[in-house]
């Protein structure tokens, strides 16, 4: 039976049709909209999208999983949602058996994407998922490091500034203000309002996954765009030297949407992180690669739950 996986970000819904193995069948995104009741709606568009580019029976769906960010209790109610605050307290488990598989599964985005990494063979590593802010997972051995109160993978809220910006979360200097797609939204309308990336645009674009590919490929030749991309690099390069201090992963993943454009920041982030582990802490290399799968590894994770 085919298995149906779902990613909900703050920005986008991303979905996997795969097989029991993890080989993708289809995947599509699309934008999340934020009133109280749109998530059925927006799983069924998605459902019919991916069906019909298949050639695929919704008979042949066996197994439907859901992954989103934030804290969902054992009977698929949603405790807490970052980004999705209107989905506190819904039961999402109702939502995805109307669709009529057998099985249906909630888990936290992060720990999903991580079920891809590791069904692709790699048994240790950090993954970092870049989207609207930032997640985390660890895995060790081939199994996720979880914690007692659930909260662990939170990466998006150490502090890597002090006293820095203020967070959604109500901490400063969270290393989702520096180093996430919100950032690079947030430098994209500033340096457009103060005139500086009127040579790329004829007006204020709304910001998407489009715009910030543009502004990080500009890079090259823009000055603005390049300082955008170095502030960003530089600080998701400390969120990974921290990372490695406590950990010691043998490789890190990049995940996310943003990782969509992470061809562009790669040497970058690197070149960063060496910066900052030198003098003897940078020990061997460790990888730093976008995972499998990019965008849809938590929709891929997802379906194999």
């Amino acid at each position: 039976m085919l298995r149906f996986g779902l990613d909900l970000g703050g920005t986008t819904l991303n979905a996997a049709l795969v097989e029991p193995s993890g080989k993708v069948v289809g995947a599509r995104s699309i934008l999340a909209p934020r009133h109280p009741n749109w998530l059925a709606g927006a799983i069924e568009e998605l459902y019919s999208l991916i069906c019909d580019a298949g050639g695929v029976s919704p008979s042949e769906i066996g197994v439907i999983g859901l992954g989103l960010p934030g804290l969902v209790d054992g009977d698929g109610t949603v405790l807490s949602s970052p980004h999705q605050p209107q989905l506190i307290g819904k039961n999402l488990t109702s939502v995805l058996e109307r669709f009529g598989a057998k099985r249906v599964k909630i888990d936290n985005d992060v720990n999903c994407a991580a079920r891809a990494v590791i069904n692709e063979g790699f048994t240790s590593f950090c993954l970092i998922t870049l989207g609207t802010g930032i997640g985390g997972a660890y895995v060790n051995d081939g199994h996720l490091v979880g914690s007692p109160r659930l909260w662990g993978g939170e990466y998006g809220h150490m502090t890597i500034v002090v006293g820095g910006e203020r967070c959604a979360c109500g901490k400063r200097g969270c290393a989702e203000m520096y180093a996430s797609g919100n950032y690079l939204r947030s430098e994209i309308f500033k340096a457009f309002a103060s005139d500086q990336l009127s040579d790329l645009f004829d007006s204020m674009p709304a910001v998407d996954s489009e715009v910030i590919e543009k502004v990080l490929s500009s890079a090259r030749w823009h000055p603005r765009c390049k300082s955008i991309l170095n502030s960003f690099s530089y600080h998701l390069a400390v969120v990974i030297s921290n990372l490695v201090e406590v950990m010691d992963p043998e490789r890190f993943f990049i995940g996310g949407g943003v990782s969509n454009s992470f061809h562009y920041f790669e040497n970058e982030v690197i070149a960063a992180y060496e910066s900052i582990m030198a003098n003897g802490r940078l020990r061997e290399k460790v990888p730093i690669e976008r995972v499998v799968g990019g965008q849809f590894a938590g929709a891929i994770g997802a379906a194999l739950v």
